[in-house]
């Protein structure tokens, strides 16, 4: 025969379960407001991350626009030099 204090130690012990408490018989629902707010707090942290990242690829497509830019100025200033020094060597 098992006491009601080793019951109540296995209950307490094993995971939560909506069963009947048998000393009682009503129904016990763990409760859910701690889950609840643990998750609205990874929710808000989720969404301030996605936000940072917004900015942070917005950032890097600036950046890339700007690098490709930059690259096309140089592409240009190099011929624009490869052509002077070209005309220099002709005249001499």
């Amino acid at each position: 025969m098992v006491s009601s204090s080793n019951r109540d130690s296995e209950r307490s012990s094993g995971p939560s379960q909506n069963y009947p408490d048998p000393d009682d018989g009503e129904l016990h629902i763990p409760e859910l407001s701690d889950a609840e707010d643990d998750v609205e707090e990874i929710n808000t942290a989720l969404d301030q991350l996605n936000s940072a990242l917004d900015v942070l690829e917005q950032k890097n497509e600036n950046i890339r626009t700007m690098l490709l830019a930059l690259l096309k100025d140089s592409r240009e200033a190099r011929r624009e030099l490869a052509a002077i020094a070209e005309a220099s060597n002709d005249q001499s």
